[in-house]
């Protein structure tokens, strides 16, 4: 006989379960209608005391975001049980941290209300134009969605089969694969929709469509595609819950404002993937356009336009940027905009801020006599001062001195330190006080500079770098050496222009990393600046960007290999097609 707690549990089992589907697929209708122009759910996320929450009207610049942003820092900061409270301008949130036997998330979020009412932007839309956060939880609904309906398509098809029901025309299928290859109509429903939302109408249409008409095939590798991005987005959100508590260590690290954010100069250059859909949709509706005029028959035509339809393409590419985000996202990469990755293909220029090159410790440059003392012996001299000095040290006033010989800023050169492109310039002293030497004192390279600038080297067919006095060694691996003082937004634009698509990597100019392509951004240990505004977080050091880096070849092969076999498979469609099709005879 079964316990009484037993029996209790059997019976509201399938309670708790059809409550849980309700609030999936609560779930599930809140993100769907949330699209296009009209989206006005807050991001939020929550963890052990810190909270960040995405404000109405927080656009990043101008005079109402930041009379706004102290709004909300002021009133977040009076609260009791509040640590700090900082707006990331970059992101339009505001990021607390809290102490949670005195307060809890939904406190925090009643005093965001409260600013939004005062300051008249609690009606306001959030900007359509910011990616999704690796901590949203919308791209995991929607792609559990799709992968739900393609399972159940799958099913359904299958049973349909072994029950020999007759299936629907194949021409039901046109309209939903045409809507996912074709760039103009796909970005018209991005463009209603949002592309998140627009994946998932466009993979549940295939599922239903495809299941009415014995569609198995292409349902098994929908799934197996859905499987694999559920995988990217998980790893996003387990990398971003394990990375946070360093990348935001308190609120004075968080940009106060951003960037407007700029439409590209020129629409992004194809890749394999865009130059055999355009070449390969054309043949396939002319083809297809020709077989219905020469048989007169619908079904025939509709079935040759689906044998000749270059999905794979695009799903090659697709499966291989989800692998890599999950790849890169389990080594630490945080990325900020998922979408990213996928544009790795179409990358055929990088630039990188020297800077990033550049290693935490000090390193003599150049020496240059000016008195009795040997080119050697000042050298010795100099290196003997600079011993176990740390840039921190050597960025300030000075003079440094060791022993008999002293080293101090001249008057007659713009003052600078170590890491600036400039390089610290520093005379040397000796115990008579007279002057011997002119040296420049720069920053040791990073042990993975030579190993990201030969990955970019042979990964883009164009390098850029900009000038540095600490990476003069390896200038000459670079296509084109930026003058000192060029700004990198407009570098990035030019670059555009020409026609490249522009993978940047810095760690400071969270304009040009906006502006790129795929902006990569590398962080330094000890220091709490992070560039928001970047695809990729990395770092610290080098490693992750040079994995990145050494991606975009693989990226291009991957691409092109399933652009031939999407092409050659259309080929043979078209081929079984027309073999199978004669004349309609007129009565």
């Amino acid at each position: 006989m079964l316990p009484i707690t037993t029996f209790t549990g059997l019976v509201s089992a399938p309670s708790r379960g059809i409550s849980g589907l309700r609030l999936r697929l609560a779930d599930i209708a809140d993100v769907l209608r949330d699209t296009g122009d009209r989206r006005s759910s807050r991001r939020v996320w929550t963890r052990s005391g810190r909270a960040h929450v995405e404000v109405h009207g927080l656009t990043g610049h101008g005079e109402g975001h930041e009379r706004l942003a102290r709004a909300v820092e002021d009133a977040l900061r009076r609260v009791a049980g509040v640590n700090w409270a900082g707006v990331n301008a970059a992101l339009g949130q505001v990021l607390v941290d809290f102490d949670e036997d005195q307060l809890g998330p939904e406190d925090v979020l009643k005093v965001v209300e409260r600013v939004e009412a005062a300051q008249g932007t609690d009606a306001d839309s959030f900007p359509t134009s910011r990616p999704q956060p690796p901590f949203a939880s919308a791209p995991a609904t929607l792609a559990a969605t799709a992968l739900a309906a393609d399972c159940l398509g799958l099913v359904a098809a299958t049973i349909r089969r072994v029950s020999m029901v007759p299936a629907l025309s194949p021409a039901l299928r046109i309209p939903t694969v045409m809507a996912e290859i074709q760039p103009r109509v796909r970005g018209l429903l991005e463009s209603r929709l949002g592309r998140a939302q627009a994946d998932t109408l466009i993979g549940v249409s295939n599922a239903v469509v495809h299941a009415l008409t014995r569609g198995e095939a292409p349902l098994a590798l929908d799934a197996v595609q859905r499987m694999l991005q559920l995988a990217e987005i998980r790893g996003r959100q387990v990398v971003w819950q394990s990375r946070e508590p360093e990348l935001v260590t308190d609120g004075d690290g968080l940009p106060e404002r951003s960037h407007p954010p700029v439409p590209r100069p020129t629409p992004l250059p194809h890749g394999p993937v865009e130059t055999c859909v355009d070449r390969t949709s054309l043949a396939s509706l002319s083809g297809a356009g020709g077989l219905l005029a020469w048989t007169r028959d619908p079904e025939q035509a509709a079935k040759a336009l689906l044998a000749t339809v270059p999905k794979a393409a695009a799903m090659g590419r697709e499966a291989f940027a989800a692998r890599l985000g999950d790849v890169l996202a389990r080594d630490g990469v945080v990325p900020m905009d998922g979408t990213a990755l996928r544009l790795l293909d179409r990358v055929s220029a990088v630039l990188i801020d020297s800077r990033v090159l550049c290693a935490g410790r000090p390193r003599l440059l150049s020496v240059t006599t000016v008195g009795d003392l040997g080119e050697a012996e000042a050298w010795s001299a100099a290196q003997s001062v600079l011993d176990r000095r740390t840039l921190r040290e050597l960025s300030g006033e000075g003079p440094w001195t060791r022993g008999p010989w002293r080293l101090e800023r001249p008057h007659d050169i713009p003052a600078a330190i170590p890491a600036s492109p400039l390089a610290l310039t520093a005379d040397l002293h000796g115990e008579d006080g007279r002057r011997q030497a002119r040296i420049r004192i720069g920053c040791e390279l990073d042990p993975l500079a030579d190993a990201v600038v030969a990955a970019a080297r042979s990964g883009a067919r164009r390098l850029v770098l900009t000038g540095h006095a600490s990476t003069h060694e390896i200038a000459p691996w670079a296509d084109e050496l930026l003058p000192l003082a060029t700004s990198l937004p407009d570098t990035v634009r030019r670059l555009q222009i020409e026609g490249h698509g522009v993978l940047l990597i810095s760690g400071e100019d969270d304009e040009a990393l906006g502006a790129a392509d795929l902006g990569v951004t590398v962080t330094t240990r000890g220091e709490r600046r992070v560039c928001w505004s970047a695809d990729l977080i990395c770092g610290p050091g080098l490693l992750h960007a040079w994995r990145v880096l050494r991606a975009l070849e693989d990226a291009r092969s991957v691409s092109r290999r399933s652009a031939r076999l999407s092409m050659g498979g259309s080929a043979l469609g078209a081929l079984i097609a027309a073999a199978g099709t004669r004349p309609a005879v007129a009565g």
